[in-house]
């Protein structure tokens, strides 16, 4: 399949797998060569405005920016429990009441150890590639599976894992690339997709936050799975147009409940901690959350990070009832939730550290008045990340890359929807 493109979408250095046809099909570069400033001022004086691209290349030109516009989001539904029971929620209630003290520790073999560094520099044009291929695999695998578990077929928790362990080997490349990913969802909303999004947050959060490579395996399962109940919920209430009302919300909110009756069926392996990512990712550590209104203190600690990871890409992606946020008032939103008890605090800093106050991927305007996208965090200088850079004057140019951690007199000066 082939898909239509802007010209202006085409970025100097992007390398397509595909050639790039214009409207008549006459070829304007072969596939693998690099797009150039010169190509794209070319064919703009040859008055083509738009260009023909493979389905594959067309979801990698999208990648990797937001989409998000919205300042503000709908109020959520508080205090929804669900009554729904079976011996798996049983079991895990059990499980819960006899937990205390759950804060997140850092391991002594942390994962992050391992990973490559790259400083301030753009992203390698082949790891973009595979990132792209990866997300698509893993959210077509997780049809696929989730397929399963919800026609009551059961599943290899190996199958899971190996996508799990997949994220590991991505992000162990490139961090700020692999979050990149996940936080800006494409028009793809499907659970699927977003189980995808969720589970690459939670991993490079959790690796901020120190966890072994085992630990970070059990997050990712825990997030690819953690909707699997949504299945078995009416689809007229999630792809509704209308914002639900309260008595529609008791509806999802037994979604969690189904999930670990699923798993308790169907992946009989799974470990503990996998189960209660599935179980609590809704619960807020103010005990406003769903399916029991469980506190913090009775939250398992991969959970705290699940939920915080499921809130933020909930945030940034569209619905069918509103429109995604834009990430910087997301993360403001986030900031303000922990605030309010509602999420852990050191889940929330790790999220911050992990993809800075302007979010990677999105638009900014500077002091100087050029205009950038951040493409690399900063860690705890969270409010000073490494940016592509342009002129507004001359967005085809090659963006001059920039650490303001190093550029003491340059700071961001505001958020944009988009660099235009």
């Amino acid at each position: 399949m082939f898909q239509r493109v802007p010209l202006a979408m085409l970025g100097e250095g992007l390398v397509l797998a595909s050639p790039i046809r214009d409207e008549q099909q006459r070829l304007l570069l072969g596939a693998g060569v690099p797009i150039t400033q010169e190509l794209v001022l070319g064919l703009h004086k040859r008055d083509v405005r738009t260009v023909i691209v493979a389905d594959r290349d067309y979801h990698l030109i999208h990648a990797f920016k937001s989409r998000g516009q919205a300042k503000n989001t709908l109020p959520s539904h508080v205090n929804t429990r669900s009554d729904l029971e079976c011996e798996s929620s049983r079991h895990l209630d059990d499980e819960i009441n006899q937990l205390g003290g759950n804060e997140i520790v850092a391991s002594e073999n942390p994962f992050s150890a391992g990973l490559k560094r790259h400083g301030a520099t753009a992203y390698d044009s082949r790891n973009m590639h595979q990132m792209v291929e990866y997300s698509r695999q893993t959210s077509g695998r997780m049809q696929e599976l989730l397929g399963r578990l919800g026609n009551g077929e059961e599943v290899a928790d190996d199958a899971v894992r190996k996508l799990s362990q997949e994220a590991l080997v991505r992000a162990a490349e490139d961090l700020d690339l692999f979050v990149c990913m996940g936080i800006n969802p494409s028009e793809n909303t499907s659970i699927f997709a977003h189980s995808t999004s969720v589970a690459t947050l939670a991993v490079a959060m959790g690796a901020t936050l120190g966890l072994d490579e085992a630990m970070l395996c059990d997050l990712g399962v825990g997030c690819l799975v953690h909707d699997a109940g949504m299945l078995k919920i009416d689809p007229r209430l999630y792809q509704s147009a209308q914002v639900l009302t309260d008595s529609d919300f008791v509806e999802i909110a037994k979604h969690p409940v189904i999930s670990t009756d699923l798993l308790y069926q169907n992946m009989k392996s799974v470990p503990l901690a996998v189960r209660m990512i599935a179980y609590q990712t809704h619960e807020r550590c103010d005990g406003s959350g769903y399916p029991r209104g469980t506190t913090g203190d009775k939250i398992h600690p991969l959970s705290k990070i699940a939920a915080v990871a499921d809130s933020y890409v909930a945030l940034v992606s569209p619905r069918p009832h509103r429109p995604a946020m834009l990430p910087y008032h997301a993360m403001a939103r986030m900031l303000k939730d922990v605030g309010a008890g509602l999420l852990d605090s050191s889940a929330v800093r790790a999220l911050l550290q992990t993809i800075s106050l302007f979010p990677i991927g999105s638009f900014v305007e500077l002091n100087n008045g050029m205009v950038g996208k951040t493409i690399r965090a900063n860690g705890a200088s969270y409010d000073r990340p490494v940016v592509e850079m342009w002129k507004r004057t001359n967005l085809s140019a090659a963006p001059q890359v920039v650490d303001l951690l190093n550029e003491p007199d340059l700071k961001v000066s505001k958020p944009l929807t988009s660099l235009r």
